[in-house]
């Protein structure tokens, strides 16, 4: 996941667009790391290649705040992720909500998958994307990022 993260990370980059890192694991009890919106790579591969542990859930809070600090209107969203989110609901709710392309990119099938798919079928901007074999996460985040590149051109 981290490696297909830097990945789209690269691409974007290459792209004159800035990144911004959302790390979680357990968010709700500190474990993340945000890095703003920047081109600058070390302090990406730093925030990306930072291991918190524990379950796993989004704050929320925490990406509206960083979706406020992009420098286009609508940013593009990544998410990889086991899909284990113990604020399921909540995500799947939040996603309808925002404008801009949606991206999950989750390994393997569970019951919590099928229903965040389900929720999210006729979301016109989201994409999901299953991955049973990890090595196979950058092969699909750079075919799916090379699809949305060709509406970058010069945008930051």
């Amino acid at each position: 996941a981290v490696l297909g993260a830097a990945c789209a990370a690269e691409a974007y980059l290459r792209h004159a667009a800035r990144v911004a890192v959302y790390n979680f694991s357990d968010a709700l009890m500190g474990g993340k790391t945000v890095v703003p919106f920047t081109t600058d790579r070390q302090a990406i591969y730093e925030g990306l290649c930072v291991y918190h542990g524990g379950g796993t859930s989004l704050r929320l809070r925490d990406l509206d705040e960083l979706r406020l600090t992009v420098p286009r209107a609508t940013p593009d969203m990544l998410l990889l992720t086991d899909m284990q989110l113990t604020n399921l609901e909540d995500v799947i709710t939040y996603l309808a909500g925002i404008e801009g392309r949606i991206t999950v990119i989750h390994i393997g099938e569970n019951t919590a998958t099928d229903r965040f798919r389900a929720a999210t079928q006729h979301h016109p901007r989201l994409q999901i994307f299953t991955v049973m074999e990890r090595q196979d996460i950058p092969k699909i985040v750079l075919g799916q990022v090379r699809r949305y590149l060709g509406g970058l051109q010069g945008q930051g």
